[in-house]
């Protein structure tokens, strides 16, 4: 509940495993799952939408509802 509450206490977001448990280790939350599945018990709920960028990026979505992602990447120069 407390890992929901921190997720959703704003307006929709995208967040990678690894910035949500940041979060929680901030706020001082007790969470028994690795980094990694961090948000598993939240997205297997169907309360996530997860939204993969590449093999090594992955984000979560809190809308779940039907919408475009775009993800920019910064040009080398």
């Amino acid at each position: 509940m407390e890992l929901a509450g921190l997720l959703f206490k704003d307006c929709d977001r995208h967040v990678t495993a690894e910035n949500l448990h940041d979060e929680v280790t901030r706020a001082g939350v007790k969470c028994r799952w690795p980094t990694a599945t961090i948000p598993a018990p939240v997205h297997e709920a169907g309360l996530l939408r997860q939204v993969i960028v590449d093999a090594a990026r992955s984000y979560f979505d809190t809308n779940t509802a039907n919408h475009q992602h775009f993800f920019l990447e910064k040009e080398a120069c």
